[in-house]
Order: structure tokens, then sequence, then C-alpha cells
């Protein structure tokens, strides 16, 4: 599980995911998630997940059902878990020193997470510094329709 603390993973109004838009470069299984800053710095309150396959080599649209729609705050941050087969929505290598906010800004998991489908919302998770490849931006994004309030 990865999530990534930069302005392109942040939720920009509160509301609910009605839809997630991505490109896919093979098929494969993974979960689009939503996580909450809790306390720390690098601890994260688990919000909600939508898990589906990707399709091969693909820009797609996918329309959550209402039932599955996950209510987001602003400020919340976008993440992504791979299963098996690993789904094939990809990320840019952003260069650091040319996108400041985003460099030392993804984190994954501390834990090895085998079944997402175990993590319930509310769940409070420590995420430690990616060191591979620590500048990050994903090939997705959450369509949201904003509250009423």
């Amino acid at each position: 599980m990865y999530v990534s603390d930069n302005p392109y993973s942040q939720v920009p109004v509160a509301g609910k995911i009605t839809r997630w838009e991505f490109y896919s470069d093979h098929e494969g299984e993974q979960a689009f998630q939503v996580w909450r800053k809790a306390g720390s710095n690098t601890n994260y309150e688990f919000v909600g997940q939508n898990i589906f396959s990707s399709p091969a080599a693909a820009r797609t649209s996918y329309t959550v059902p209402e039932a599955d729609q996950i209510s987001v705050l602003e400020g919340d941050l976008l993440g992504i878990y791979y299963g098996l087969p690993k789904g094939g929505v990809k990320y840019y290598k952003c260069d650091g020193s040319a996108n400041p906010s985003f460099k030392l800004k993804t984190y994954k998991l501390k834990e090895t997470f085998a079944d997402p489908t175990t993590l319930a919302a509310g769940t409070t998770k420590t995420f430690v510094s990616e060191t591979r490849e620590q500048c990050r931006m994903y090939k997705f994004t959450a369509a949201i329709e904003p509250s009423e309030e």
C-alpha cells in the first residue's frame, strides 16, 4: 500500500468518490484507497477503498456503485494497493527538484499486508518513507461529487 502526500494526491473538496479515472498498462488487481492523516506525519487512518481489476493498456473510467462510494474530506489522501497479479496502474517518477512539493512524500505501509478486504475503515496504520522512488505521481484520480453542506 502506498500513499503520496502531495498536491496531486490530496482530495480537493469534501464529498463522495463517484468515479476513478486511471491508465493501466496491463491487467491485474488493485485497490484505490483513501487515507486521512492521524496524529504523527506517517500515521494514517484508513477511510475506504474500491477494489477491482485493471484492463490491459487502456485509459479507463470506473464508475463506483452508489453503495461503494467513499465519503471524503478535503485534504484526505489517495492511495493504492497492488494485488496479485499486480495491477497495471503505474506512476510517473517525478523530479523532486522540479517538483519540491512532491519530493520525499511517498510512503508505503510499514507492515506486510496481503488482503486489503480485511482492512476496516477507521483503522490507523503506520507508513514509512519509500526509499526506492521517493517522488511519485500516480496515474489515477478520483471524481468527487461535492457535499451539499
